[in-house]
Formats: C-alpha cells, sequence, structure tokens
C-alpha cells in the first residue's frame, strides 16, 4: 500500500513495493527500548516500503514487524501477521480488504453524544520535566511481564495506575482507549486503520467491576464513533498538500511538549493473541508476543497489553522530551508490583 499522486488526487494504490526484510544481530533481551538501531527507521507513505520485518538475532530470536499505523491499526496488524505465518505454514491466508475509516463513521451514528471537557488529568510519572531540548517526539519503553492471562487486565491495570498517579495528589484520572470499530460491522474482514476513542475516568470508589460497567455502558452508547466531519471540511482536508500537514503535526506537537500538563493519564491499548501456535512455524516457535506503543503527546504514557494463554505483556511507552528513564523504571517496578498482587 502506497499513496499516489498528491493534493486532492491523493488516493491509496496496492502497487508499492513489498514489505522489507532483514536480519540483523543485535545483544537484545526485548525489555527495553535502550539505543535500539532497528525501530526508528521511516516507513515512507509515498515511496513505500509501508512494512518492515526485521529478524533480530540474540541469546533468542525476535521477529519485529513495523507497520505504518496510517495503512493498519493493531487489530489489523495482528491478523496480517498471522496470515505471515499461515503463508510460512504453507496455509491459505485470510482474504481481506481495505476500508477508508469514513466508510464505517458515516454508516453508524452515536446513541448519545457526550462532550467531555478536556482538563489537566494526574500523571502516575509525578512531575513533568524536560528531558531535552524540545524535538520531535522520541518514544522510550519498557516492557513487564506477569505470569498469567486475565480477561480483565484492561480495569485492573486502570485501577493500578490510578493508585500511583494518586500518590502524587488529588485530581482527574482520565484514561483514553482505542476501540476497533469492526465490531460494528460483525463479520468484517477489513483492515486498515478502523480505530474510535473512548475516554473512561476513574474514581478513588471504582472496582474492576464498577469500570466494566462503564466499559459496557459507553460501548452500548456507541461512544466509541467518533463525530463525523462535514464533507466539505473532508474535501478541503484532501486537498492540503502533505508537507504542510507534516509541519501543521509538528507544530502541534511543539505545542502539546511545551505544556506543562496531561489531558489524560494515559493511553491503553490492548490485543489479545489467542494461541501462540498461530505465530510460530516448523522452525520458529513463539514463545510470547507484545506490542510497542507509540510516543504520547497528550498521555503522560501509553500502555500496549498484549495477552497470549501463558502471558499478559503490558509495554509502557513515555516521551523523552518530558520524562526520565529513571522515572519509566520507577511506573514499571510500581505497576508491577500492583498488578503481581492480582494475580
Amino acid at each position: 500500500m502506497v499513496i499516489r499522486n498528491h493534493w486532492g488526487f491523493k488516493h491509496w494504490r496496492g502497487d508499492g513495493p513489498l514489505p522489507r526484510l532483514k536480519t540483523i544481530h543485535y545483544p537484545w533481551d526485548g525489555y527495553a527500548s535502550d539505543g535500539l538501531p532497528f525501530l526508528d527507521g521511516p516507513l515512507d507513505l509515498f515511496e513505500g516500503p509501508v512494512v518492515e520485518v526485521i529478524q533480530v538475532i540474540s541469546q533468542k530470536t525476535f521477529l519485529v514487524f513495523r507497520i505504518h499505523h496510517a495503512v493498519m491499526d493493531g487489530v489489523a496488524s495482528n491478523e496480517f501477521i498471522r496470515n505471515v505465518f499461515r503463508a510460512l505454514r504453507n496455509e491459505t491466508p485470510d482474504e481481506c480488504c481495505f476500508t477508508d475509516s469514513d466508510e464505517v463513521f458515516i454508516q453508524q451514528k452515536r446513541n448519545s453524544p457526550v462532550a467531555m471537557k478536556l482538563e489537566p488529568a494526574l500523571s502516575p510519572l509525578g512531575d513533568l520535566g524536560h528531558a531535552g531540548e524540545i524535538s520531535r517526539p522520541s518514544l522510550i519503553w519498557r516492557r513487564i511481564t506477569l505470569p498469567s492471562s486475565s480477561l480483565v487486565i484492561m480495569p485492573k491495570t486502570m485501577l493500578a495506575l490510578a493508585e500511583i498517579a494518586r500518590k502524587y495528589g488529588s485530581g482527574l484520572v482520565r484514561f483514553r482507549m482505542p476501540v476497533d470499530l469492526r465490531r460494528h460491522q460483525p463479520g468484517s474482514n477489513a483492515a486498515g486503520n478502523l480505530i474510535g476513542v473512548m475516554l473512561l475516568d476513574v474514581d478513588e470508589q471504582d472496582s474492576v467491576r464498577s469500570l466494566v460497567k462503564k466499559l459496557n455502558r459507553q460501548l452500548s452508547e456507541r461512544r466509541d464513533i467518533p463525530k463525523v466531519q462535514p464533507r466539505w471540511v473532508r474535501v478541503l482536508a484532501r486537498w492540503i498538500p502533505f508537507f504542510v500537514l507534516e509541519v501543521l503535526a509538528k507544530y502541534v506537537t511543539y505545542q502539546y511538549l511545551r505544556t506543562q500538563q496531561y489531558h489524560y493519564s494515559a493511553t491503553l491499548s490492548s490485543v489479545a493473541a489467542t494461541s501462540l501456535a498461530d505465530y510460530s512455524t516448523e522452525q520458529f516457535t513463539a514463545k510470547t508476543m507484545f506490542g510497542v506503543p507509540i510516543a504520547p503527546m497528550t498521555s503522560a504514557v501509553f500502555v500496549a497489553i498484549c495477552s497470549n494463554p501463558q502471558t499478559t505483556e503490558i509495554t509502557i511507552g513515555a516521551n523523552s522530551q518530558r520524562v526520565s528513564q529513571e522515572s519509566l523504571i520507577k511506573l514499571c517496578d510500581e505497576l508491577e508490583e500492583l498488578l503481581l498482587k492480582q494475580v
């Protein structure tokens, strides 16, 4: 997938270069981002490829799939990876189609639109501080492994992060959650970036049970479906040159990084693996899988949760412009301690 043409004639085509494949030898245990030379290379939407697969050989072998978020969200990426392994096992991959997110947004309507005022939210990292000169967002991350899988790991993680954040003061604890919009189209095999967003406030008296009720209520009200912009706005956006969009994105990023507050205590995203055998071949046995989050701006941290029948992997990412490695390590230690008590 690549973007062809420019201005208002931009459109996706499937005639770009195939995913880039490479093998590197690098001492890595998969638990931290420190100095990695293979995760930050550009994926060009116009020239391609937009997918890269890297075999990292260390004491263990890692298969790293890098996929541009404009092309696929986490759900579609997971299905793409599963299909790669189907092909490696000489099985027939599933068919899929790429779908513009606007098609899903337009076809569905929210039952009760609710506007939530943006307010400063408590951070589980404590006080903000700039780690250096403001530049582009730079991700630092660390991973923790829990020795079991839990169907309610998302609300458990929210409660633990809320408890940590409230150690630094009183105030709003608000979480941001990407939600798969394919749930509104049962049986859909659409690839693409089909993600809505829900916001959830966590009160001091909340429990796993009450958070599940809050989440289910928002889902029943279709809070995940974003407001559709008027057609003239969407048409106008298509005619804005790509380099102008990049300049605007950099400006917005700079303004966010200058502020001394977050709108969300954390962004949490979850993808489940039904079986590690789906990611294995005769020559490669998957022991676990985990996701690497993107650098957050409006959230203090981005938490990527990936569960499989044996373990739950939680990767916590933060923006190095605001957070030190020491603060991130401390947060990971506290979160792991609290979650292990609930296993």
